[in-house]
């Protein structure tokens, strides 16, 4: 829970967003979730006439971009929840470049001093201090070092942190206030926040984005066609982050690749298998492979850049994702519904006849395509949609891969107008099978179950004791659910804020009246006035009250 009480820098904060929320026309969105009050009372803005002519989902990727760092973030994060958004809205936000002016270099090379005790000037033989990138986080320089190696420097922006955990702070509070609204509970946004704000630390941690990439580069050490940058640890720490220097060019370009004799065929295959690899045997994937961040050497090699975005997967989902593809293509609808309650996205009490009915429809309409036209990603990021109409909210991890899996497949598609999904992902396939229904395996996971089993029946004894004890103790406590109790419960609120409303409203008038009733025209002309700007002040009083309660839906 956060903390009911804003910081100063919460409340200049809370100012400046308000302000591009209203300049941007987004005043009735916050009026939906109750807090158009501050529009009207402290910070109204009508919406800019430059913006009126544009979309609402283009109107919200700009005034994500004015708001900065965190919200460039959300945004991005936003773009891969097609369980959350309409497709209009995933569409403009997949267009969020997270590209700034770059700062000077004498704003940023004290961050570099604080981390090490030296300028990069001691550190390295030469040092360029023109940025060769420039991103909201941090930005990014050539060095070489004293043995002639060439490397690449990223230092985060000094104040970055601050500014990130104050909005996040600012969301948090948004969260929990939004949230006592019915009509928004669904989205649950307070582990929304909690989520969000998790990704977007550990990519304002350098060196946790570091260990991404050795431990990816170890993931992918057996397919020598792909790979990460090589991380220099000396000059590597919470803020600055150091990698040997990769040449390359752009998986987009082309004309460049066709230029180096690069075959592209081969490419789209060993980009497209590289990532069901990580994501089926290995459990941990780079989750945002767009173009921007994928290079090609002058060997054909395939470097996957930026690992501060990744995705994790424990055994028992990876295992589920595999028997959820299976079932899609044996159109096994029940199984695909198991499989999804499976992996938390469908509840107990969601109703499965219509979310059955349309996923029969969509899976139907994919199986009847020519086999080298079915788009695992693209089926996936359908589902994604299908659920959101359905009202069911899917796990980050499955709208993370699922993206990935169709930004490229879209890259692979570029790269090849011929690519077949299908027959490119036949060995890793075979792989997945081989690693996951093997007689070893099978001893494995029996090996494991058991000492699962093992552990319950040892701790059945001391269980069954606590709950006796409880018993014992009076202390013994059964939790009910009652799915109209939000419902009951916020009509009484309404009732008990009128009330209380009514029973203020009069007593100030009895106040008021007896004021009145022992002074009249009798009373020295200062108390007169005392006794008038007294009415005003409570009359005015009165009509704030009413208007905050009226607009926030609690009267």
């Amino acid at each position: 829970m956060p903390s009911p009480f804003l910081s100063r820098d919460e409340i200049s904060r809370a100012g400046q967003i308000l302000r591009v929320i209203g300049r941007f026309g987004f005043t009735p969105l916050a009026q939906a979730i109750g807090l158009g009050w501050l529009f009207h009372v402290f910070y109204w803005r009508h919406m800019d006439r430059r913006f009126a002519e544009l979309t609402p989902p283009v109107r919200l990727r700009l005034a994500l971009i004015e708001l900065g760092t965190t919200f460039i973030k959300l945004g991005q994060v936003l773009s891969a929840r097609s369980d959350l958004l309409p497709p209009d809205y995933l569409h403009e936000l997949a267009k969020l470049q997270d590209e700034v002016p770059p700062q000077p270099f004498a704003v940023m090379e004290p961050v570099f001093r604080h981390a090490f005790g030296f300028p990069p000037a001691d550190a390295f033989a030469a040092f360029d201090p023109v940025p060769i990138a420039s991103a909201s986080i941090g930005q990014v320089y050539r060095a070489e070092l004293h043995d002639g190696g060439e490397v690449v420097v990223k230092i985060q922006r000094p104040g970055v942190e601050r500014q990130v955990r104050t909005d996040l702070a600012l969301l948090a509070h948004v969260a929990e206030f939004a949230n006592r609204i019915q009509a928004v509970q669904r989205f649950d946004l307070p582990a929304l926040v909690r989520e969000f704000s998790s990704i977007l630390q550990d990519e304002l941690l350098y060196t946790l984005e570091a260990h991404n990439a050795e431990t990816l580069a170890a993931e992918v050490a057996e397919t020598p066609e792909v790979g990460f940058p090589q991380v220099y640890w000396p000059f590597t720490a919470r803020q600055v982050l150091t990698t040997y220097l990769v040449k390359g060019v752009k998986i987009t370009d082309l004309h460049a690749l066709d230029a180096r004799g690069i075959d592209r065929t081969a490419l789209a295959v060993h980009l497209a298998n590289s990532l069901l690899r990580q994501i089926l045997l290995h459990g941990m994937f780079h989750g945002d492979p767009h173009p921007g961040n994928l290079l090609v050497t002058d060997e054909g090699r395939i470097i996957f850049l930026d690992t501060g975005m990744v995705g994790r997967l424990d055994r028992a989902m990876r295992e589920v994702l595999i028997e959820l593809a299976v079932s899609i293509f044996d159109q096994d609808i029940d199984a695909i519904l198991g499989h999804l309650q499976q992996l938390g996205v469908v509840d107990d009490l969601t109703d499965l006849q219509p979310v059955r009915r349309d996923l029969s429809r969509l899976i139907t309409k994919y199986y009847f395509l020519p086999r080298r036209e079915l788009r695992l990603g693209e089926l996936l990021q359908r589902m994604n949609h299908l659920l959101f109409e359905h009202r069911i909210r899917m796990a980050y991890e499955f709208s993370l891969l699922a993206k990935a899996l169709f930004v490229a497949e879209g890259i692979a598609q570029e790269l090849d107008p011929n690519f077949d999904y299908n027959v490119a992902a036949r060995p890793v396939i075979a792989e997945v099978r081989h690693r996951y229904y093997s007689a070893q395996t099978f001893m494995e996971d029996s090996v494991r179950e058991w000492r699962g089993l093992r552990r319950a029946l040892v701790d059945l004894p001391r269980r069954l004791s606590a709950a006796l004890g409880h018993l014992e103790r009076g202390a013994f406590r059964v939790r009910t659910r009652d799915d109209q109790l939000d419902v009951r419960q916020q009509a009484s609120n309404i009732m008990v804020n009128r009330i209380s409303f009514t029973a203020l409203t009069i007593g100030l008038l009895i106040a008021s009246a007896l004021l009145l009733t022992a002074h009249g025209a009798t009373a020295p002309s200062w108390e007169q006035y005392l006794i008038d700007a007294s009415l005003i002040a409570e009359s005015v009083f009165i009509l704030v009250l009413l208007v905050s309660l009226l607009r926030s839906g609690r009267i």
